[in-house]
C-alpha cells in the first residue's frame, strides 16, 4: 500500500473509532468502492463521509467527486424516505499539524462545483469553484 493510501486508511480508521467511542455506529468502505469512505449512524442521522488526508493548509475535492457524493446522498435519502436525516461530509485531517481536522458538509448547492477546504489560524474556510 502506498504512503498516501495508508495515510488515508489511518484517517478513516481513526474516524470510525472516534464515532464508535462517542456512541455512534460506523463502518469503513475499504478501497473506496463508492464516493464515501465511512458510513455512520450518529446522533440520529446517517452520515456519508469522504475522508481526506492533507499535508498542507488546503485540500481539494474535485467536481466529479462532489457530483458522485451528491448522487449517492440523493439515493440514500430516497431509500430512507425521509424517516432519518442523511448528511454528506468531507472529513479533512491535516497530517502535519496535530488536532487540525474539519467536517465540511457537502450540500446540494455545491452541485457542479469543486471544493477547496482551507485551514488558517482563524479556522476553516470553504471555497467553491465551477471548474
Amino acid at each position: 500500500m502506498g504512503k498516501l493510501k495508508s495515510a488515508g486508511a489511518r484517517v478513516e480508521r481513526a474516524l470510525v473509532n472516534k464515532i464508535r467511542s462517542e456512541g455512534g455506529w460506523a463502518v469503513r468502505a475499504p478501497a473506496s468502492l463508492g464516493p464515501f469512505d465511512v458510513v455512520a449512524f450518529w446522533n440520529g442521522k446517517i452520515l456519508l463521509i469522504q475522508c481526506k488526508s492533507c499535508r498542507d493548509d488546503k485540500c481539494y475535492v474535485g467536481k466529479s467527486e462532489v457530483e458522485n457524493m451528491l448522487s449517492e446522498l440523493e439515493a440514500v435519502e430516497k431509500a430512507v424516505k425521509g424517516l432519518i436525516p442523511v448528511k454528506a461530509y468531507v472529513y479533512v485531517k491535516r497530517r502535519r499539524k496535530k488536532g487540525s481536522e474539519a467536517f465540511v458538509e457537502v450540500k446540494k448547492k455545491h452541485k457542479g462545483k469543486s471544493l477547496t477546504i482551507l485551514f488558517s489560524e482563524k479556522g476553516v474556510n470553504l471555497k467553491t469553484a465551477s471548474r
